[in-house]
């Protein structure tokens, strides 16, 4: 077996090709299956991750943003530069996204994972868009219960909704069925 390996050492290329070509035609489906075993893993190297971080985001760049999102999928490292702002940024810029009106501080979502405001700015616009082209949009349920008269105050808290109105009512409403489940009467002295 050595002697296959010393006198293979000074074939051509070519002549290298050849020989593997003629040793996988004589060889079983198993001992095929097995190459391609040993084989396979050389192939499925993260190249991503050996690359400088620049240069990484660089070639990021040439992703789709929906493949962009698979892509921060893979492992802990490729989601930390997919959720890179400036690669973002440019994303939005190719789709004609302003300037997130909320950008502020980015918000650290794990140790290590630092949100992108310009990545939910393209999300956000993407599901806008997504709605005006499928015509999904809800209609706003419309709370009805205080006649003519003016809501003068509203407070949100979890599933439940309070209003008060110059009639001097409170009015507790389910927010998931819209219907009133409490009414107080205030009196003033």
């Amino acid at each position: 077996m050595k002697s296959i390996f010393c006198i293979s050492q000074s074939w051509s290329g070519p002549e290298k090709l050849l020989a593997l070509d003629e040793l996988i035609d004589s060889c079983e489906p198993t001992q095929v299956k097995h190459m391609m075993q040993v084989i396979e893993p050389q192939f499925q190297r993260d190249f991503i991750s050996l690359l400088p971080k620049e240069l990484a985001l660089y070639v990021l760049s040439f992703l789709d943003p929906k493949d962009l999102l698979q892509a921060a999928q893979t492992c802990r490292y490729w989601r930390i530069l997919a959720e890179d702002n400036l690669l973002w940024r440019e994303k939005c810029r190719e789709e004609g996204i302003d300037e997130p009106l909320h950008i502020k501080r980015r918000k650290v979502i794990k140790p290590g994972f630092i949100h992108s405001p310009w990545k939910s700015a393209y999300i956000r616009q993407h599901r806008i868009d997504t709605n005006w082209r499928r015509g999904e949009l809800k209609s706003p349920k419309v709370l009805k219960g205080h006649d003519d008269h003016v809501i003068t105050c509203l407070q949100f808290c979890g599933n439940r909704i309070v209003s008060g109105s110059d009639d001097n009512t409170l009015k507790v409403w389910s927010a998931v069925t819209g219907k009133v489940n409490q009414i107080y009467l205030l009196h003033f002295q």
